[in-house]
């Protein structure tokens, strides 16, 4: 019996597994579809993998002096400076003499000097051009013994020469400073005026401080040294040698720069 049971149950079972179900009814108008869940793999996602060009933000370059015009200093371009200062002058008049010697006599003197500088910038931190000097000693005094004591009411010098102004570092301060050319100095004492031309030299150093990307104000010591024979006949107390004029003044200035190169 029990073997009979198995089989009539199993011709059952084969029965069911014929007979078809009937189709799931459509769902009613207006509902949304089901949604179906999906559930990812553990795991690193492929979202935050960089794609293979992929190489992140481009590095941020710091801008170069001669692009950035907020370092760009001293470059090609019009070069223009203005000073104004004071000098202490120490000067030595040698006038020959009838028998050949030469009398030296040394004179001291507060000088007050006004320059211009004119010119241009043919490389960064180089500026070369022309240079127009004025200063006034208003009152020399002959210092120590001489057999000649002039009564000298004032002296005025004008200078005349190129210049040099280098920048070693174009968008710092620190500049040094040479000039030479020629130069004229007016010796005017109670009997009369006097005139002396010969040359003219300068060597100093400074500094500036920027206002703007083109204009400065800073300060410069120098030393200014003259050598000029007189350029009058009646200068000279021998009918033939002239007398000679010499002067080394160190001072202080103070300057304004413009520079329009960039």
């Amino acid at each position: 019996m029990p073997f009979e049971t198995a089989t009539a149950l199993l011709l059952m079972g084969q029965a069911l597994s014929t007979v078809e179900l009937p189709p799931p009814p459509p769902p009613p108008p207006g509902a949304r579809p089901a949604k179906v869940l999906t559930v990812e793999p553990e795991g690193p996602s492929s979202k935050d993998e960089p794609e293979p060009n992929d190489v992140g933000p481009a590095p941020v370059l710091p801008p170069r002096p001669d692009l950035d015009g907020e370092v760009s200093r001293h470059g090609e371009g019009f070069f223009f400076r203005q000073s104004v200062g004071v000098a202490f002058g120490a000067l030595t008049l040698t006038t020959p003499m009838l028998d050949g010697s030469e009398v030296e006599t040394d004179m001291e003197a507060g000088v007050l000097n006004h320059e211009l500088l004119l010119g241009g910038s043919p490389l960064r931190g180089l500026n070369l051009g022309a240079r127009f000097s004025f200063a006034i000693a208003p009152g020399p005094a002959v210092v120590g013994e001489s057999a000649i004591q002039p009564d000298v009411g004032k002296l005025t010098f004008l200078m005349g020469t190129g210049f040099i102004d280098v920048y070693p570092v174009p968008e710092e301060g620190f500049h040094i400073f040479g000039a030479g050319g020629m130069s004229i100095v007016n010796y005017a004492e109670s009997l009369g005026a006097k005139e002396f031309v010969g040359a003219a030299w300068s060597l100093g150093v400074g500094y500036d401080f920027w206002v703007t990307t083109q204009w400065s104000v800073g300060f410069s010591t120098r030393i200014d040294g003259i050598w000029a024979p007189g350029s009058d006949p009646d200068t000279s107390t021998t009918g033939d040698e002239l007398p000679t004029l010499e002067a080394l003044m160190p001072g202080l200035q103070m300057t304004i720069t413009y520079s329009s190169g960039s």
